[in-house]
This record gives structure tokens, C-alpha cells and sequence, in this order.
């Protein structure tokens, strides 16, 4: 939601060899054309971090930090979180909502370890900011014990912190990285931005630089759910569904000599081009993460396959749903 394409894209950094994203493949996506990175870095400031854990046959997990911008409890920005489903956990969100705005990383892995992910991002945000004594990060989870030892509890606290001592900007690592190492979607293998089958979870972080305040992010948020119809899930009972959507373009500081700050916000009349931009850049999100995954054996040889490529464009094409068809 950053832009259009510039002629030096760089878009298929970062996917593992013999994978390729959804647009690459020529499978049409709605009607705007995505940033330079098409990755969420593509909002100025935005920084992606992972730490992937594979070790023997069972540990098939890892964290993911999204950082919105740095020094960002010195320099708040707007944000909200909605639960499309709730069966699942997200934590930060209701001060989130109540504050309007996101002042900490957001952080993402499996549900298990939420514990020590959210105590990492507190010791690394004291460690950073030693006179903060009232954190409350956002940590959101989904479930990856098909292919990983959940219960083993492997990741830390530490894990936590070197994903967010890790981001960058730039390219966007895709695959089986970070949070979404041991992740599934569809009954294929995914990344991040995660769905189990047909009633598991997902978690979208939605990222924008255009000068929208709390209750426009929630208009936003709420607009993601047509982008995961658009895939095919009907967001079931048991589905733990959450949006994280948050606005570079503002800052809110944390103290201000008057008590009073300026803001810039767009007019609800021009809200509808975004509303379409996420429900397309969801889409979009949900098939990369299965086009650029690879299979992976995991947990007592359970083993998720990889979308096969060529079939995929074979079908596609069969439909009339690649662009090469002129259509």
C-alpha cells in the first residue's frame, strides 16, 4: 500500500529457489500494482526481523518481529487490531484499541510461545528504554504442532529479542522462515500470513503510509476479511483471526510541552482506494505464502507438501486467470 512498481523492482528477492511469488507465476491479482519490494518494508521505516528454528526431526518454528518504526515508543503512531475470530490470542491489542495507537514491536509465533516472546520484548524494550516500566506488547500467535514439537516450548525469550535486533528493511524474506516455519495453508505449505487447513488461524500485519488515524486503521482492518473470502475461507468457529493495522504517517510523542500534538488525516471519502489496495494486498499475501514455501518434514515424519507451480499455472491458465491469457 506504499506505491506503484518502479522499473527497478526487486520484488523476487528473498524467495527460495524453485519458488517463485504469485504475480511472478502471472496468476492476475485485483487492479493496483504493488511497491518495489511488494513486501511490507515498502512503507518507509517498516523493518521485517525472523529467527527460524529447524533442529532434528522435530523443531520446525521460529519468531517473526515486525518493527513499524524505530524508537517507537518515544514516537507512537496510530494503530488498531480487530479479531475477526477470536478463538486464539493476540496480546496488546486491547490497549491498542483503547490508546489508539502502537507503541512496541509486533511480534508474531507460535501459540505456545507467547510467554517468552512477550517477556523478550519487554526486556529488550527496558534494556532500550530503562526508565519504561509499563509495556504491554503485541504478540500474536498461531499453531504449528503438525510439523513442529509444540510442547517442547523452544523458543525464548532470547529468540525473541534477536528477531527484533534482526529486521530490515528492503527485500523480505519469504518461505519457511520465522514465525511461519512450521506453518500450513490450504493443506499446502505456507509461510507467514498462516491458515491450518480449514479451521485454523491467521494473523495479517497491515502496514500503510497514508495519514489514517485509529478508527480509519479499524475501517482498514475490518476490510482484510474480504480479502481472505476472497481465498476461500469462511472464518470458522475455531479459527483464531487477527488484523493488526497500524499508519507511519503520523507520530504521536510521548510528551509534548502543551499537551497537544498536530496531526494529518485523510478525508473518509478517499478511504475506498485503500479499502481495495488491502483486500488485494491480503490476497495476494495468503497465495505467496503458499507459492513460496517448500515442503517440509517435520514432527513424527508429518510432511506438508509444496504447491506444485506447474500445475498451478496449468489450472490457471485453463481459467483464463494469467495474465498471459490478455485477459
Amino acid at each position: 500500500m506504499s506505491g506503484w512498481i518502479p522499473a527497478n523492482s526487486d520484488q523476487g528477492a528473498g524467495v527460495p529457489e524453485g519458488r517463485a511469488r504469485a504475480r511472478d507465476l502471472g496468476i492476475k491479482i485485483g487492479i493496483y500494482e504493488p511497491g518495489k519490494h511488494n513486501a511490507i518494508t515498502d512503507v518507509a521505516g517498516v523493518k521485517v526481523g525472523h529467527v527460524t528454528l529447524k533442529s532434528g526431526d522435530n523443531v520446525r518454528t521460529g519468531v517473526t518481529a515486525v518493527i513499524p518504526r524505530d524508537d517507537i515508543w518515544t514516537n507512537k503512531l496510530f494503530g488498531a487490531g480487530y479479531a475477526i475470530n477470536g478463538n486464539g490470542e493476540a496480546t496488546g491489542l486491547a490497549w491498542a484499541n483503547e490508546a489508539g495507537w502502537i507503541e512496541s514491536p509486533i511480534m508474531l509465533t507460535n501459540t505456545l510461545s507467547i510467554g517468552p516472546v512477550h517477556d523478550g520484548v519487554v526486556r529488550y524494550m527496558i534494556k532500550r528504554y530503562p526508565d519504561n516500566h509499563i509495556i504491554l506488547p503485541i504478540v500474536a500467535e498461531c499453531y504449528d504442532g503438525g510439523l513442529n514439537d509444540i510442547s517442547g516450548l523452544h523458543v525464548t525469550a532470547e529468540h525473541a529479542i534477536q528477531a527484533i535486533e534482526n529486521a530490515v528493511d528492503g527485500p523480505v524474506v519469504e518461505g519457511c522462515v520465522g514465525a511461519g516455519t512450521g506453518m500450513r495453508c490450504y493443506s499446502f505449505k505456507a509461510e507467514l500470513t498462516p491458515k491450518r487447513g480449514r479451521d485454523g488461524s491467521f494473523i495479517i500485519v497491515v502496514a500503510t503510509d497514508a495519514p489514517l488515524v485509529h478508527r480509519q486503521l479499524m475501517q482498514l482492518a475490518k476490510r482484510v476479511t474480504h480479502g481472505l473470502a476472497r481465498t476461500g475461507t469462511p472464518s470458522t468457529v475455531s479459527s483464531g483471526e487477527f488484523v493488526i493495522a497500524f499508519s507511519t504517517a503520523n507520530t504521536i510523542p510521548r510528551r509534548t510541552d502543551d499537551g497537544t500534538f498536530p496531526i494529518t488525516m485523510l478525508a473518509n471519502r478517499r478511504m475506498d482506494a485503500l479499502y481495495q489496495a488491502v483486500i488485494e494486498a491480503t490476497e495476494e499475501a495468503i497465495l505467496n505464502s503458499m507459492t513460496t514455501a517448500v515442503t517440509t518434514i517435520g514432527r513424527n515424519g508429518n510432511t506438508i507438501y509444496a504447491l506444485p507451480l506447474d500445475r498451478l499455472q496449468a489450472v490457471m491458465k485453463q481459467y483464463g486467470q494469467l495474465k498471459s491469457e490478455g485477459n
